[in-house]
């Protein structure tokens, strides 16, 4: 029945007229071209929906952001509670070590160029410092170690203190007023020009900075 076709012989796979494309190809370069065209067509974000049929799924996602928002708050609070006064606690022993043993802002000045020095000279004159710092009496010692070669009245201005007070409350010894209690004495005995201070010291920490850009980035 096939017989003299050209199908089942030895010239099948030549055509007659010589153009040497085999019948039997089933053009799979052609294919695999097309296929790379449709990856390339289906690249793309995919996105998965889930159905739920228990009705959990919302309520547990819910519970689970709000409680996420708790910690982060948390950790925010315990950070200001006790990495805060921990940095300011050492930032002023250092400064008041600096200032009482070296003489650091009496017998020498920092270079121009020590950010450092210059942002602790802020500080010197304001009447919070030291706040952290367990020994309360730093400035007085620095007045009567320096007073006398430098003269007390620099010294006082430098550290913001008032000779005249001081002349009187030796004298008399007596105890100081307690200071009014209210919204607006409060704000009023705000040391503003110690928070600033304080706030800088605190983002200029290196570990505070470190510690600042982990929790921005969770």
């Amino acid at each position: 029945m096939f017989e003299g076709s050209g199908l089942f012989d030895g010239s099948g796979a030549v055509d007659e007229g010589g153009s040497g494309i085999d019948p039997f190809d089933d053009g799979g370069d052609d294919d695999d071209d097309g296929g790379d065209d449709d990856d390339d067509e289906e690249e793309g974000p995919f996105f998965f929906y889930l159905e739920e049929s228990t009705g959990y799924m919302q309520p547990c996602l819910s519970m689970l952001a709000i409680i996420h928002t708790v910690i982060a708050f948390l950790c925010i609070i315990g950070y200001n509670c006790l990495k805060v006064p921990l940095v300011i606690f050492k930032r002023e022993k250092e400064l008041a070590r600096k200032l009482e043993f070296d003489g650091l802002y009496v017998t020498e000045q920092p270079e121009d160029d020590d950010i450092k020095g210059q942002w602790d000279r802020l500080v010197l004159n304001t009447p919070s410092f030291p706040n952290n710092y367990w020994d309360k009496f730093v400035k007085t010692k620095v007045l009567a170690k320096y007073g006398d070669i430098y003269g007390r009245e620099r010294i006082a201005e430098l550290l913001g203190m008032d000779l005249a007070s001081l002349d009187v409350s030796a004298m008399t010894q007596e105890k100081k007023p307690e200071p009014e209690s209210g919204m607006l004495s409060w704000i009023i005995s705000i040391d503003i020009k110690y928070q600033i201070w304080k706030f800088g010291v605190v983002f200029t920490d290196n570990k505070c900075a470190t510690w600042q850009t982990e929790l921005i980035s969770r």
